[in-house]
Formats: structure tokens, sequence, C-alpha cells
């Protein structure tokens, strides 16, 4: 090292003694390794947190999700009875309307509503006549086929659109409601009551003339009128285009 030194002048007292160099490098090595232990270690609680805070995210997201599903669910149906409320109804027939305006099908909607039901909330309560309707609606539930939309048209009314089915066909289902209705056993107040329905039944054909879904549920009403007034639990179809 000394001859090294000479020839390029350089004087020896300004080189430190190569154990002394091998030390400082391993020290400094020392140095960058504990550097990096605690950058990893940093990287590691970081990564940590932000999975966590990516967990509480979608947890929160999928939260609110389910919460908008109820709302939404809250907003469709009818509170007492589960089925769909008037709003989505009448949404539901609009749709119906425009897709047998395009396609040329048909559609037909009943009303029915229980008879006498005001005597039945005078002499058992509001609360026995609420679990009338409850029965009413899961009985009317199971007879529904997939296509059928059933729904609470207010008070002990209620209706049912039956997409792709003529008058005929939809007086059929609604003698078959009735039939089933009528033959119900409800348990009130120890003792077992039984009920009937009326229904009227309206259609929409595709060459029906200046038909408006009022008109429709006019027709069906009109159906429901003449059946209550001809003797009650029977079904009458409107013959109005």
């Amino acid at each position: 090292m000394i001859e090294i030194c000479s020839s390029f002048q350089i004087s020896s007292g300004d080189i430190k003694p190569l154990a002394t160099l091998l030390q400082e490098a391993n020290e400094g090595l020392s140095d960058l390794n504990l550097s990096y232990e605690m950058l990893l270690e940093e990287y590691r609680k970081e990564k940590t947190q932000a999975e966590k805070l990516a967990l509480e995210l979608q947890t929160a997201n999928d939260n609110l999700s389910k919460a908008n599903l109820k709302l939404k669910e809250a907003a469709d149906h009818d509170y007492l009875t589960g089925l769909y409320n008037r709003r989505f109804l009448l949404d539901f027939v609009d749709q119906e309307v425009h897709r047998v305006e395009r396609y040329g099908e048909n559609f037909s909607i009943m009303i029915f509503d229980v008879d006498f039901f005001k005597k039945v909330n005078d002499s058992y309560g509001h609360q026995n006549g609420d679990l009338v309707l409850k029965a009413i609606s899961a009985k009317a539930t199971e007879l529904i086929r997939s296509t059928d939309l059933l729904a609470r048209y207010g008070g002990e009314e209620f209706v049912m659109v039956m997409p792709q089915t003529e008058l005929q066909g939809a007086a059929v289902i609604a003698e078959r409601l009735r039939k089933a209705i009528e033959g119900m056993d409800l348990p009130i107040d120890g003792q077992m009551l039984k009920t009937t329905v009326s229904i009227g039944v309206a259609a929409w054909r595709p060459d029906s003339k200046k038909k408006t879904i009022a008109r429709l549920f006019d027709q069906a009403d009109q159906a429901l009128y003449d059946a209550k007034n001809s003797g009650r639990n029977r079904v009458v179809a409107s013959n109005q285009g």
C-alpha cells in the first residue's frame, strides 16, 4: 500500500488501513440492512392497514347494497300482505301495454275483493280482518302462474295481472281462485270463519280501440260491481273491447 501511495505521490497518512475500511463498509452495510428491514416492516404495516380498510369498505358497500335492496322491496310491496303495491302494479301494467302493442299479444286483469269485509272488521276487529286479508293473499299467491303479478290494490281489493292471457282464459283462472278462497277455513277467535270474494275480469287486446289503462281498470271495476250486485261470490267478465 505504501509503495502504491508513493507511485501516486499520495501521503500514506491519508489512507485508512484496510481493516478499518472493511469495518466501516460492514457497518455501512449493517445500517443499510437495518434501514431496509425498517422500510419492509413499515410496508407490511401499511399493506395490512390498506387491506383492512379495503375489507371494511367492501363490507360497508355490501351493507349499503342490502339496505338499498330492502328499501326498494319496501317501496314496491304492501306492508301488510307482502304483495306488490298499487304503484308497482301500475308500472307493470304500463309495461304490459307496451309489450302488447309491440308484439300483438293479449293480457288480462282481474280485480277481486272480500265479500262483506266490513262485517268481518265490525264483528271480529281490524286485527282479525288483517288476518283474513293475509290468508287470502297467501291463497292467491299459491295459485298464480310464474308470469302473473298479484298486488294489493287498496283496502280489501286485489288485482292480478295475467300476461298473454285472453278474457276467457282469465275468467277460468278467476273461477279457480274464487273456489279456492270459498273452500278456505280461517281460524278466528276460536272458530272457523268462511269468506268469499267477488271478481271482475277485463282484457286488453291488440285490436282494442282507444283503450287506456284507466279504461281497462274501469271495465274490471264494473264487472266486479256486477258480480257484487248479482249475489257476490262469483266471477263476471267484461264483454267490452
